[in-house]
């Protein structure tokens, strides 16, 4: 893991990720890796996420958690105009980097998603847009292909690339991050995946230079090394404390587990609609 030992090397580490939960969860683990690595992590989100984290929570000694203010510090609202909190965001967010990285003198590395992911978004902005928006939201046997990737039909996409994706920011945001980093001489994104699980989707894309740093678990699950690392620590709802002793009695297989997007807060009454399909 040639890249991670160069984030060694600098000692002091910036991680800055969008404030939801399903970017906060690797990334934090990846910060308590670093940290056992021997380097100094400032772990930055916004204030909607920092201040919906456990008060109680401690992090380990060189693993420091900031945050700043993206105009809704207490929390995102499913009525907001979302375009235009993703507005606010890059400013406020450019702004509280900037801060950062001139008052601690860090650096930061891209990081981003498994690599299959990555590819799908890749292409899409790069000649398969029509292609892979016309199957979208389809249930037909129509079938895209592409580089290093098995041919994937509507619902094999991620829900960002759907016709009926909700968040319409999304995906500009996406193509604007990859203009980038082709603008870049041979750039390393960082991935949550490994070597063994995606071997082509890791090659694929030749202007990127794709590391697995994966799988970001706790590793009292993954290879033992801190057995009192057993959760991610970044939880921005309120967790039962009751779970595995209602999960226990349940018979074996008969549970079904979906995970829903981290931003939105459900009604009881969406809940019930859920085992419909509505």
């Amino acid at each position: 893991m040639d890249s991670v030992a160069e984030m060694v090397k600098l000692r002091r580490i910036l991680l800055v990720t969008f404030p939801g939960q399903g970017q906060i969860n690797p990334s934090l683990q990846f910060a308590k890796r670093l940290v056992r690595m021997g380097v100094e992590v400032t772990f930055a989100t916004a204030f909607s996420a920092v201040n919906r984290m456990s008060k109680s929570t401690t992090y380990p000694q060189g693993l420091k958690v900031v945050g700043f203010s993206d105009g809704h510090d207490d929390g995102l609202k499913d009525e907001m105009d979302y375009e235009a909190y993703m507005a606010d965001l890059r400013r406020r967010g450019s702004e509280a980097v900037a801060h950062l990285v001139t008052s601690e003198a860090q650096k930061s590395l891209p990081f981003d998603h498994p690599a299959a992911m990555l590819d799908i978004y890749y292409y899409y902005c790069n000649g398969y847009g029509d292609a892979l928006k016309k199957i979208s939201g389809s249930d037909s046997l129509c079938a895209v292909e592409m580089p290093g990737l098995p041919p994937l039909r509507g619902p094999d996409l991620p829900s960002f690339v759907q016709a009926t994706n909700w968040y319409k920011f999304a995906l500009p945001l996406f193509k604007e991050h990859l203009e980038i980093l082709e603008s870049e001489n041979n750039p390393k994104v960082l991935l949550n995946t490994f070597e063994a699980l995606e071997p082509d989707a890791l090659r694929d894309v030749e202007k990127l230079n794709l590391v697995g740093i994966g799988p970001l678990i706790p590793s009292a699950f993954l290879d033992g090394r801190d057995p009192s690392d057993t959760s991610f620590e970044g939880d921005l709802f309120q967790v039962s404390s009751d779970y595995i002793q209602w999960l226990n009695s349940k018979p074996q297989g008969s549970v079904i587990y979906v995970a829903l997007e981290a931003t939105r807060c459900y009604q009881s009454n969406k809940w019930r609609k859920l085992p419909l399909g509505c």
